[in-house]
């Protein structure tokens, strides 16, 4: 099984797109919304929260776990992948969302690069430095934009949500030929940044998600072999499974049935 998980809604977008590409596998997706949001928090407390969310995730079974998020993939992958799985998950593994996005960005990108993310993903500096790692020669700018998630998650309307990603995207370097949607949920109005960015090209995330996803087990058919393939779907959250359905449908497509997990179970899965 494949677990994805995130700090609230945005990592749906992710699971789809894995959905679409890679459908015979079984999928259990688990949203962090009673904690949420994570981008205001340190990073010690979204690797602790991460950590303990990947962790139920492996105690239901998944082998591989794709953290659909891009402020737990700037702020907990590396620490996850480096000093916890070697010692208590050693078979399991853990991916993020962030690498596979800078990897597509593509080797003739001339101008500048735009990431607009979570207050924690642009502090953390990670997309800045995967992208210059590669790309030594490219301008990064990220900026933060902290007000769209809750307005989001609050259900604001249509105008508000222009209002506030015109105000996020306004006096932007002219010098940028891409920019990155750096948090998962921004796919939701995805429209509306693209509007605002024109001419440049906004990135579809989730889809380059998948396909990277695919490539990693065409080369790891170890990992690969281990994952169970009945077409399953399964949807968990921290919060009240009813109080989620609601904007979960927005993110998914369609309508979605969620279980509660309480705290408790994640803390004693370590």
């Amino acid at each position: 099984m494949i677990g994805v998980f995130d700090s609230g809604y945005g990592g749906l977008t992710i699971l789809r797109a894995l959905v679409e590409r890679l459908s015979a596998y079984d999928y259990l997706y688990l949203g962090d919304n009673a904690r949420a949001p994570y981008g205001p928090r340190s990073s010690e407390e979204i690797y602790t929260l991460t950590r303990e969310g990947v962790a139920w995730l492996f105690g239901q079974g998944c082998e591989l776990v794709i953290l659909g998020c891009n402020t737990a993939s700037a702020n907990a992958l590396r620490r996850l992948q480096q000093e916890w799985l070697p010692h208590h998950h050693p078979t399991k593994r853990v991916l993020g969302i962030l690498v596979p996005t800078v990897e597509s960005i593509g080797e003739h990108e001339r101008e500048g690069v735009i990431v607009l993310a979570t207050e924690a993903t642009v502090r953390a500096r990670s997309y800045t430095v995967e992208i210059q790692h590669r790309h030594p020669d490219l301008a990064v700018f990220e900026r933060a934009c902290s007000r769209i998630v809750p307005l989001i998650e609050s259900g604001a309307t249509i105008e508000t949500l222009k209002a506030e990603v015109d105000a996020c995207t306004r006096d932007l370097p002219q010098n940028t030929g891409t920019a990155i949607l750096g948090c998962t949920h921004y796919a939701l109005v995805a429209e509306l940044f693209r509007a605002a960015l024109a001419p440049r090209r906004v990135f579809d995330q989730a889809g380059v998600v998948a396909q990277k996803t695919e490539e990693y087990l065409e080369r790891h058919p170890d990992i690969r072999n281990r994952l169970s393939r009945s077409g399953a779907r399964r949807f968990a959250t921290t919060a009240v499974a009813a109080d989620v359905e609601a904007l979960a449908g927005r993110f998914w497509g369609s309508p979605v049935s969620f279980e509660t997990v309480t705290l408790q179970e994640i803390t004693d899965s370590l």
